[in-house]
């Protein structure tokens, strides 16, 4: 399915839940609480499909704003149906300096800090392919060989560091020339020799949300403004760190006290 495809199922999910109709003007508001502020005309083309290409940028908000991990436009098999229920404006975390945050709870600008590594990463990798890690102009000769605008000077902008926006056709191409999934750019990094699964996150997240007292959480955490939030993941940070547990019962209050 196409990202505008996505974009709709999730917008659709959203509206069955009885919350309203959300269009495009709404979503470009919570876009710009986060800090990264998209236009309604920019979101309206993505959903018709007449803008194909946005930068990881763009849907690393669109993400945040409904819940759900980045890597959820870039399923391997995985049905519509079958990704987390989306919360609106619920994945602000403490900390993130109001930049989205990715399912593990960390500001999501940690992705593009790590694009470099990522980028590393496969071409350690691609030494045990090829006998030899592969040159920045091999991949990129890769990258053009497919149809993928990928410039050996572009390439080198994004191992050092330099660019760190690119589009997801870029992404896309350069994944492509390694042979591995686009999500890759959106895993943590592995060791060398580890093969993680790279929807485990978006399962894990999706099980949680089959829990109706954590989707009664999620519900109620995104009509609290940004400090609400704040205040509420740190109570829940609290009750963590103190291993409550569903097997063991809470005391009556005063059970015990004098």
């Amino acid at each position: 399915m196409s990202i505008a495809g996505r974009l709709e199922s999730l917008i659709a999910s959203v509206e069955r839940t009885g919350r309203g109709a959300l269009d495009s003007q709404h979503i470009a508001a919570l876009t710009h609480e986060l800090g990264h502020p998209l236009t309604s005309s920019y979101i309206s083309q993505l959903r018709r499909g007449s803008r194909t290409n946005p930068t990881i940028d763009s849907l690393r908000v669109l993400a945040a704003v409904f819940g759900v991990p980045v890597s959820y436009f870039f399923p391997h098999d995985t049905a519509p149906d079958d990704q987390p229920w989306p919360t609106p404006g619920a994945e602000t975390r403490p900390g993130a300096g109001g930049r989205p945050a990715d399912s593990s709870g960390r500001s999501s600008s940690l992705a593009t800090s790590l694009l470099p590594a990522k980028l590393a990463e496969l071409f350690e990798r691609s030494s045990v392919a090829e006998g030899r890690p592969l040159s920045v102009e091999e991949v990129a000769k890769r990258c053009q060989a497919s149809g993928y605008e990928v410039t050996e000077c572009y390439l080198t902008d994004l191992l050092n560091g330099v660019k760190d926006n690119p589009s997801i056709r870029t992404l896309e191409g350069i994944a492509q020339a390694f042979d591995v999934h686009v999500s890759f750019f959106f895993m943590a990094p592995t060791s060398f020799d580890a093969d993680q699964d790279a929807d485990q996150s978006d399962r894990v997240y999706s099980e949680a949300m089959k829990d109706e007292a954590v989707r009664d959480i999620a519900r109620r955490s995104s009509e609290l403004d940004p400090a609400g939030r704040r205040l509420l993941a740190a109570m829940l940070r609290e009750l963590s760190d103190v291993k409550i547990t569903r097997n063991e019962p809470t005391p009556p209050p005063g059970l015990g006290e004098g």
